[in-house]
């Protein structure tokens, strides 16, 4: 929800922008899901007039918050593989905003950071993740699909530490409490960790 917009993201591949004052249909835009997806979507984010958007083949595109029409699109996962299931490459974590900078990340893709008015490549990095991200004080957190949580630097995707003895626990994202990071796991338990 923004700038006068209510927009909604299904897993179908339609993206509908509706008026936040009538819930009147202003426009929607539709894209080709591949046969097998995770099955999650994207909230879109909205921004500067533009609402950015990750789809189930792994692009990232801005479409024109007035009319629905596309001012980019970026590749960000990479749908290769011998198999459907090797193919694989959703965005289903949030697009995440900050100054002028979309950071977004996909399943059997890349981390990367996309310039918000153009699309160009900032930097990109190897990771895979479904789960959305955390970016907070310059850095970027994010769970990856193995449980794996990483701390990252936002200016160049830097690697500063990882940790792994979470394994297979199917965290979710990272959350912010009290200076520190925050993960749930499979059996309901909270994992709070030091973000330096």
């Amino acid at each position: 929800v923004g700038e006068g917009m209510v927009v909604v993201h299904t897993t179908g591949g339609k993206v509908i922008s509706l008026s936040a004052d009538t819930g009147e249909q202003n426009w929607v835009h539709e894209y080709q899901t591949p046969t097998l997806t995770l099955r999650g979507a994207s909230a879109p984010s909205i921004v500067s007039g533009g609402v950015i958007l990750g789809d189930s083949s792994g692009r990232a595109s801005v479409l024109i918050g007035t009319n629905g029409q596309q001012a980019w699109t970026q590749a960000v996962g990479d749908p290769t593989g011998a198999t459907e299931l090797e193919a694989l490459a959703d965005i289903d974590s949030n697009p995440v905003v900050v100054g002028g900078v979309i950071y977004m990340i996909a399943y059997n893709g890349e981390l990367v950071a996309l310039e918000l008015r153009s699309g160009e490549v900032r930097w990109k990095r190897d990771y895979s993740a479904f789960e959305n991200m955390l970016i907070r004080g310059g850095r970027i957190y994010l769970t990856d699909y193995q449980s794996h949580i990483y701390g990252l630097n936002q200016e160049g995707g830097i690697e500063l530490w990882s940790n792994n003895e979470l394994f297979g626990r199917k965290l979710t994202g990272p959350a912010w409490h009290d200076g520190f990071i925050v993960v749930g796991d499979l059996d309901g338990y909270l994992h709070w960790l030091n973000p330096t």
